[in-house]
């Protein structure tokens, strides 16, 4: 054997080998995937039911009893305080330049909003009038 048909021999042997390897690791992905495909499957559907629970209230016109009253409060209150410009070390406050006092207006605004719904809702039979 000359080094020439050597050197090939050991070129295909470490093709052959990394072909190996890389099928040595999709074996494994795919049984990752495999082994956990029921927590794959379980969040999914989590997901799901989740985001149909924030869906809301549903409603059928034909279907639906409902008894829902809603009752909303809100409230403001405003206090203004007309308070002279202090300077600390300046007895007075500050004066302008016709020796006036300088006032400045402190407004207070307080809000309150309270809601508050209450009832029930009764789904008759969805089958019996649904292609009515």
């Amino acid at each position: 054997m000359n080094i020439i048909e050597l050197q090939k021999q050991k070129l295909y042997r470490l093709k052959a080998q990394a072909m190996l390897e890389y099928s040595v690791f999709v074996v494994c992905a795919i049984a990752a995937l495999v082994a956990m495909q029921i927590y794959i499957k379980r969040g999914i559907e989590g997901k799901l039911k989740e985001t149909s629970d924030n869906i809301g209230e549903q409603y059928a016109p034909k279907n639906t009893t409902t008894d829902i009253t809603n009752t909303s409060t809100s409230g403001q209150t405003q206090s203004d305080e007309i308070v002279n410009v202090a300077v600390p070390g300046v007895p007075g406050g500050i004066n302008d330049s016709y020796g006036m006092p300088i006032y400045s207006t402190k407004s207070t605004v307080t809000s309150s909003a309270n809601t508050t719904r209450s009832g029930s809702e009764n789904l008759g039979e969805f089958e019996d009038t649904l292609f009515e």
